[in-house]
């Protein structure tokens, strides 16, 4: 995205998962099954991953600040998530 608009990646982009299952396909240690719907975006990451374009990662689902966009979460970590995706640590909620 960065690249898109124009702007200068300074070292790999920072994708995080929490799950390993997809940290070890997309690292290329692991094999996808029953997966062939998204062969073609896997391929892009593993190739990705190894021109060192993007640094792949575990995230504890303690630090996972997307989960709210995809299953209930306590409110404690809701609104740590959207401090974190607002950049509005400075504020109190």
């Amino acid at each position: 995205m960065a690249r898109a608009i124009g702007a200068t990646c300074y070292g790999p982009t920072l994708t995080g998962t929490d799950n390993l299952a997809n940290l070890n396909i997309g690292s290329g240690k692991g094999t996808p099954s029953r997966s062939k719907h998204f062969l073609r975006p896997y391929h892009v990451l593993v190739q990705r991953v190894a021109a060192g374009d993007v640094d792949l990662r575990h995230i504890g689902d303690t630090q996972m600040a997307a989960d709210f966009l995809t299953k209930w979460v306590p409110t404690s970590k809701l609104k740590l998530s959207l401090r974190y995706v607002t950049n509005s640590w400075a504020y109190p909620m």
